[in-house]
């Protein structure tokens, strides 16, 4: 005998209804979208990373000032110059594609890099 129960065309069952929530319902899904979030998702990390990879575009592309940083990381990274004032500004986050990309330009990825062998 299959240990599976299967229902028979005439127990099928009725499908349920959906019911809106309740005000407290709702209010319990409010609360726990407004606890604490771990500490990576605070603004502190968020700025702290902000200024990191600020730091890595000026390692990557060394330059006497901000526009002609963003200029060049822009022909480079193929995006628009403003997109890197923002990002040397701290004022948004890059992708992990821009990231990625800068931190192997500065250097970064040799010191990472578990899988090379040391002579």
């Amino acid at each position: 005998m299959n240990p599976v129960a299967r229902t028979s065309q005439t127990e099928r069952r009725e499908p349920q209804e959906w019911v809106l929530p309740t005000r407290t319902e709702r209010k319990k899904v409010a609360q726990n979208a407004r606890a604490p979030r771990m500490a990576f998702s605070s603004l502190d990390h968020r700025d702290q990373s902000r200024e990191w990879f600020a730091r890595m575009l000026w390692r990557a592309f060394p330059s006497s000032s901000e526009r002609q940083l963003a200029e060049r990381a822009a022909k480079v990274l193929g995006c628009n110059w403003r997109t890197v004032i923002n990002w040397l500004r701290c004022e948004n986050d890059a992708g992990v594609r821009y990231v990625t990309a800068v931190c192997k330009m500065a250097g970064v990825d040799l010191q990472m890099d578990t899988t090379r062998s040391r002579k």
